[in-house]
């Protein structure tokens, strides 16, 4: 043969995740999946002395990581309905990482023996701020923010997926 494929072969290679949207599967499946699970630990640890909302951080932080699981796999194998589902995802993302930051600061916070000099101490409450609430919501949002601009205005994505926006004259 002269080097071309068969047709089924091309057709295969366009179903593919390739490039940047490779590179946020990737993430998903490792870093996310990591927060999810500190998420869970987190949490537990800041509610453990009530029992009930100790055991719905374990269900939110399972349920976390089981919507990354199907946020992967909805790229891959559902393209009707991928771009939603990442858009729902970058938007749950916000809200559940986000409450996770505020439960996590206000643990912290009440812990006097967080506070002083020693190296794994705060050295001020405006440290602690910065810390655990400014930089962790600040990368949350920028990171939600930037990925679902990609998935709205990128061209691979329009191509691989279909005009996910509806025309206002429908």
């Amino acid at each position: 043969m002269d080097g071309f494929g068969k047709t089924y072969e091309y057709e295969e290679d366009e179903k593919r995740v390739s490039g940047v949207l490779l590179i946020f599967n990737i993430m998903l499946l490792v870093c996310e999946t990591i927060i999810g699970i500190i998420l869970i630990l987190q949490m537990y640890n800041a509610l453990k002395s009530i029992t009930v909302l100790a055991v719905a951080s374990i269900i939110l932080g399972i349920l976390y990581i089981s919507f990354i699981l199907f946020t992967c796999f909805a790229l891959s194998k559902i393209p009707k309905y991928a771009i939603k589902i990442v858009k729902t995802f970058l938007a749950l993302r916000i809200v559940v990482l986000v409450l996770s930051s505020i439960v996590k600061f206000i643990s912290e916070y009440n812990n006097k023996s967080k506070m002083g000099t020693d190296f794994f101490q705060y050295h001020s409450v405006n440290d602690a701020v910065l810390r655990i609430l400014v930089l962790p919501i600040a990368y949350i949002l920028i990171f939600s923010i930037l990925w679902y601009l990609y998935f709205i205005k990128s061209k691979k994505v329009k191509e691989k997926y279909g005009n996910t926006e509806k025309p206002l004259s429908e």
